[in-house]
Formats: C-alpha cells, sequence, structure tokens
C-alpha cells in the first residue's frame, strides 16, 4: 500500500479501536481516572468532531476526542475529555504543536482535557508523562513490548502491541501472536474483533510469500476464524 493511505487506515482504525474499548485505553494510561468511576452501563461514551475553532477563530483539528459521561438525569463526575492523536514519527517539537490544540479545545469545550499523543515509529521512550509545555502523555509504542500488552485483558492494548517492540519475535511470528490473542477472546464484540483484524493487516505488514505462511499457520490451528480483510 501507498504510504499516504497506510498512515490514513492507521489513524482511522486505530481510533475506532481506542473509542470501542476507551475503559480500556483509560485503564492502561491513566488508571487513576477509573476510580469510582459508574458501571460502564451508566456511562454515554461520545466520540466527538475532531474540529473546531479558537477564541481567535482558528481552525483546529485533533485525531479523536472523546467525551465520557453519565447518562442524562445523573451528576456528572468530572472526567476530562479524552484527547487521542496518532503520530506516525517522533518529533522532539510535538508539545509545542499539540499545546494551543489542547488549550482551544478547552475553551471551546469548557472542558478540561488530557491529550495522550501515541508515538508509532521513531521513539523508544516507552510510556512517559511529558510536563511541557503542559502536562501531557506520550505512549511511544516501539519502546514497549508487545508480549507484555498481548498478555494484557484490554483489547485495545493487542492494538496497541502490534506497533510495539516484538523482541525475538519474527514479523511473521509477531503478526501470529495478534491473531492468536484475537481467537482466544471468543465472546469480544464482533464490531471490536473486525476492526482488530483491519488494524493487524496494516500495522504489521508481511511480504506475499510470509501471508501466505500466515494464512497456512493459522487455518491450522483449531477454531480459528479464517482472516476476511487482508488487503
Amino acid at each position: 500500500m501507498r504510504p499516504l493511505l497506510v498512515k490514513i487506515l492507521e489513524d482511522h482504525y486505530l481510533n475506532l479501536i481506542i473509542t470501542l474499548d476507551v475503559l480500556g485505553f483509560l485503564r492502561l494510561v491513566a488508571p487513576y481516572l477509573l476510580s469510582g468511576l459508574p458501571d460502564k452501563r451508566d456511562l454515554e461514551i461520545t466520540p466527538l468532531s475532531g474540529t473546531f475553532w479558537g477564541t481567535d477563530s482558528t481552525e483546529y483539528r485533533a485525531d479523536g476526542v472523546i467525551s465520557i459521561r453519565r447518562r442524562k438525569d445523573r451528576d456528572d463526575f468530572g472526567l476530562p475529555l479524552l484527547h487521542v492523536e496518532v503520530e506516525h514519527a517522533w518529533s522532539a517539537r510535538l508539545g509545542e504543536r499539540l499545546e494551543p490544540c489542547r488549550r482551544a479545545m478547552e475553551e471551546y469545550h469548557q472542558q478540561e482535557v488530557l491529550t495522550v499523543a501515541i508515538v508509532l515509529r521513531g521513539d523508544r521512550s516507552g510510556f512517559v508523562v511529558e510536563e511541557a509545555p503542559f502536562k501531557w502523555l506520550r505512549f511511544a509504542l516501539p519502546g514497549c513490548g508487545a508480549k507484555e500488552y498481548l498478555a494484557r485483558a484490554e483489547p485495545v492494548a493487542w492494538a496497541l502491541a502490534a506497533r510495539m517492540d516484538p523482541g525475538e519475535w519474527s514479523p511473521l511470528r509477531h503478526k501470529l501472536e495478534c491473531y492468536r490473542r484475537l481467537d482466544a477472546a471468543p465472546d469480544l464484540d464482533d464490531h471490536l474483533r473486525e476492526f482488530l483484524e483491519r488494524w493487524f493487516e496494516v500495522a504489521v505488514p508481511l511480504p506475499g510469500e510470509e501471508e501466505d505462511e500466515l494464512d497456512r499457520l493459522l487455518e491450522s490451528e483449531s477454531g480459528y476464524r479464517t482472516r476476511h480483510f487482508a488487503f
């Protein structure tokens, strides 16, 4: 696939997966926010438009903005808006670039914002709490271990693991383990399963002969659902 198409698909599928498993994502990046949170059935999880205007009439665009509130007729509990940016490469000035957008978002929505930048390439720092020019979270996937995150219960962790350090695994083994983890969750929501399958295809590209070998291995394993979304 062309690089631009890959970036578009990376943004699209990763933001969809985070939206569908947003509480799992918060458990990874800010578990303290979940203390005292009501049952998920009492929550309204709403993806908001990433396009908005600042008080100076400047237009801003964000990759993903998610609101988590109590359902109507109940008091709110003050959870911040979740602002997620998918960064395809590391930049030392990332915080400076994010800060005006975050500030304008708080002014526009009149609500505190938690900004998380997910860095897909070129940064092996792992998970970092940044303090400048504002407090934000940098989640550099190449600096985290794929095995550790595939072992977690949150489906969004499996998605992130596809872009993490595979250790001694080859790319083929890495992709195989992603699908095995998906197969080990038979009760997973169908929409989330579909988007994870699509994401794995984009996140761990293989040459044609290795894709054929992956299909052979998966089909030989009992109970595995044949991939429907190979590109």
